[in-house]
């Protein structure tokens, strides 16, 4: 197996997408409380996990640097691990875009999809969401990874362990792709603020929020406006009230809709202090 080193640096992170927040999009409100995990969301194409696992001696062929004697392409030779599976599109639709989700990979790898070349990628602190949309095809579509172990203990079945958090996420062409929600705390009022800014989109989203406690009920709701902070309305929402544990908020657009949790957290109180609670986002 012959790789050319310049095909390393012209593929390097090719289609690869860097907003730092990975959202995994439902479909309502309904699929969100009756779904285990983000992974039964009707919004993410599982890949099979029946990998076939072959190892191979590669040659990363380089050009010789100026002055070397010969003008011969040189050969490295490597170790390398092909790994293959595949994943199944069932509802395809033209007008989504189709994301590869990677949660962890410490191991430089290229990544094939019906034999199409889609990027080659390297070990990062952070998950790794790859545009594969030109790639995907409605039905059967093969997926192929070449990695190279860097160091020399890494077996076949450490190989296969590195990829088991993949999958592909289909996202809808009017969308949120980034969002902060901080809150602030007003000890005048004895009133938690949260607030919600919109740091990237694709398309032309209409963004609506509700805030839901834990059963899914609607404690408020309101419109969001893309360009600027939005304080998001808590006046009617007594944060006191013992069966209140964690709000949902919960931001729909005209393709998807978005679920992120705010996490209500007790002080433990001194003697002469009744128990309080804060919110974290």
């Amino acid at each position: 197996m012959y790789i050319e080193k310049k095909t390393i640096e012209q593929y390097r992170d090719k289609n690869r997408l860097t907003s730092p927040r990975h959202i995994t999009p439902y479909m309502s409100q309904n699929e969100y409380f009756n779904t285990f995990c983000e992974e039964e969301a009707a919004s993410v194409i599982t890949i099979k996990n029946q990998w076939t696992i072959e190892q191979h001696q590669s040659f990363i062929v380089t050009k010789p640097s100026q002055g070397e004697g010969s003008n011969a392409p040189q050969d490295v030779l490597s170790r390398c691990y092909t790994l293959q599976s595949h994943f199944h599109v069932n509802d395809y639709n033209r007008v989504n875009d189709y994301h590869l989700i990677i949660n962890e990979i410490k191991l430089p790898t290229f990544i094939f999809i019906d034999e199409q070349m889609v990027t080659y990628i390297e070990p990062e602190d952070t998950y790794h969401r790859i545009n594969v949309t030109p790639f995907v095809q409605e039905g059967h579509n093969h997926l192929k990874m070449i990695c190279f172990p860097v160091a020399h203990w890494y077996k076949q079945a450490q190989i296969h362990d590195f990829y088991e958090s993949m999958h592909i996420v289909a996202r809808g062409y009017d969308r949120i792709e980034d969002f902060d929600i901080f809150c602030q705390f007003y000890p005048t009022l004895g009133v938690m603020q949260p607030t919600l800014h919109i740091k990237d989109i694709e398309g032309a989203p209409q963004i609506t929020y509700q805030l839901l406690d834990q059963f899914g009920d609607i404690l408020q709701k309101g419109d969001i406006d893309i360009d600027t902070p939005n304080c998001l309305d808590m006046d009617t929402i007594s944060i006191e009230e013992t069966h209140i544990h964690h709000l949902t908020l919960m931001l729909e657009t005209q393709d998807e809709v978005i679920m992120h949790d705010i996490q209500l957290h007790f002080l433990q109180p001194l003697a002469h202090q009744a128990m309080t609670k804060v919110i974290s986002c």
